[in-house]
């Protein structure tokens, strides 16, 4: 359709006025108009041919077909940048956080085993030398056949043992510590045991850590069974048992009142109501009861003054606290082992990597003040020093990494109350 310039002006002033924006026509250089083309009706509005004046029409310019715009090589380069930027990023602090993570889980464990090493010395040490109402004894009888130097495990006499390290720090022999390990109940790897009334429940050498202290301790366990009747010193023991009295066969007890004490081997447990009779049949060897030996070393039956609830019986047990190599997957290279009683053994604490040991000594037991003055070694002590206290000190370590392992020195000085009365002066036996 052909149109003049004065109908073309005429109808872009109309359009103009209160009506929304929308095609126009167009000028083109040298006068001609270009006029948008009528849709059909019922079509949206998109993309159509223009007609240009003369019957010329233009049509828009079409893409290839497929072909989209993407990035470009310096926008690639910038993002896998960023990109690498941030990943490394990531990685540095997941590598950081799992250092700390690792350093405050040694840390924990470190203090954890120093804590616990400390708690069950400390648990042992308060109650050694307690013998019921036998405490500050003159009168005690060994009533089995092996004397006391053979009898490590029962040995009374010395609530508070303690064997310091003197060696090159390298060998495990038995003259290394000060007193000698001969006594102690011991085995070297899978060789029988030595000094000990159970087999395979030696101390293994070959497994100690040079250059660390053992510490023993010994008592009676709280509390006794009361007698139900006097026991005379040829007799059996007759005890109370109303809360389930755990003495059994091959036992190990001693038998006290304010005046005396016995140990004795329990050979036999019969139990009547509210009460059980503790047997003691003699044999020969060195752990059996003595056939000539009685419980008595004052002739005197126990409970004698007309109450017999008075006297006690109960069952000895000594601790051996020592250093050796661990056993568990993945365990410290060393942890603290306790022996207990006469069972075989066992290890309480891994990373605990040194034990020392030193006894505070009351410079004049006799002045009425049970108070150490000065502490030294084992390997420094004199005959008749009286031990009040004793001082520990453990090293503990943890891993924090590869190639990171954390240490530390805990130490705790423990007062033996048991013994804080005055040293007991006792009237010892040959048996």
């Amino acid at each position: 359709m052909k149109c003049s310039n004065s109908t073309l002006q005429d109808f872009a002033v109309r359009r103009g006025a209160g009506r929304q924006r929308g095609f126009s026509p167009l000028e083109l250089h040298g006068g001609a108009t270009l006029l948008p083309r009528r849709r059909p009706a019922g079509r949206q509005w998109g993309f159509s041919p223009l007609d240009l004046r003369g019957g010329a029409t233009l049509l828009p310019r079409r893409q290839p077909a497929g072909r989209q715009r993407g990035f470009s090589l310096l926008e690639l380069l910038l993002a896998l940048a960023l990109g690498l930027g941030v990943v490394a990023g990531m990685v540095q602090l997941f590598a950081g956080t799992r250092q700390t993570h690792a350093l405050l889980e040694g840390q924990s464990r470190m203090q954890e085993g120093g804590r616990y090493t400390l708690a069950f010395i400390g648990r042992s040490a308060r109650a050694a030398g307690y013998l019921g109402c036998a405490a500050g004894l003159r009168n005690l009888r060994n009533a089995l056949n092996g004397g006391w130097d053979q009898l490590f495990e029962l040995d009374v006499r010395q609530p508070v043992q303690a064997f310091d390290y003197v060696g090159d720090g390298a060998g495990t022999a038995l003259d290394d510590w000060t007193p000698s390990l001969a006594s102690l109940p011991r085995r070297r790897g899978k060789g029988a045991t030595l000094n000990a009334f159970a087999r395979n429940t030696g101390i293994d050498l070959d497994a100690l850590a040079p250059g660390a202290d053992l510490l023993a301790f010994r008592q009676v366990e709280a509390p006794g069974y009361r007698l139900m009747a006097p026991a005379p010193p040829n007799g059996n023991p007759v005890v109370e048992d109303r809360d389930g009295m755990d003495l059994e066969e091959d036992d190990f007890a001693i038998i006290s009142d304010c005046e005396q004490a016995a140990l004795f081997r329990v050979t036999g447990v019969a139990p009547a109501p509210g009460r059980a009779t503790l047997l003691r049949a003699a044999g020969s060897g060195a752990y059996d009861n003595s056939p000539v030996q009685t419980l008595s070393p004052l002739g005197l039956p126990y409970g004698a003054s007309g109450l017999p609830g008075g006297a006690l019986v109960g069952r000895v047990r000594t601790e051996i606290y020592f250093i050796a190599d661990g056993t568990g997957p993945g365990a410290e290279p060393r942890s603290l082992w306790r022996r207990s009683g006469l069972a075989a053994p066992v290890e309480l604490v891994e990373g605990v990597q040194d034990l020392q040991i030193l006894l505070g000594l009351d410079a004049d037991p006799n002045d009425g003040f049970p108070a150490p003055g000065r502490y030294l070694p084992a390997s420094r002590l004199s005959p008749g020093d009286a031990v009040r206290a004793i001082r520990v000190q453990v090293r503990a370590g943890a891993p924090a990494g590869p190639g990171r392992p954390l240490t530390r020195t805990f130490a705790q000085t423990i007062a033996l109350r048991n013994l804080a009365g005055g040293e007991r002066r006792q009237h010892l036996e040959a048996h």
